[in-house]
């Protein structure tokens, strides 16, 4: 292939990039530098790359990510009297 374009896998040796299958998931749901599909096999253009690190620049995180979903606390019920008649 020709040098101006590159695999998900060496994109994803590039610094700041995540792993290949993170890459999968990325195409999946349109995040991330553009891509082509020749023959079955991914590749991005380096200047497609280089556009989307530019326009990802600024303050925060460097890349997109998922945070975890946090479970609600459990709310407890009841008066403290009640509390202390139970333990009682």
């Amino acid at each position: 292939m020709s040098a101006g374009v590159l695999t998900s896998g060496q994109l994803s040796l590039r610094p700041g990039y995540p792993s290949e299958w993170t890459l999968s998931r990325w195409r999946k749901e349109n995040i991330g530098p553009a891509y082509m599909r020749i023959g079955g096999r991914v590749f991005y253009a380096i200047s497609d790359v280089e556009a989307w690190e530019r326009s990802h620049r600024g303050g925060g995180g460097e890349m997109p990510f998922h945070q975890k979903k946090r479970r609600k606390p459990k709310v407890l019920t009841g008066t403290a009297d009640d509390m202390a008649q139970a333990a009682a």
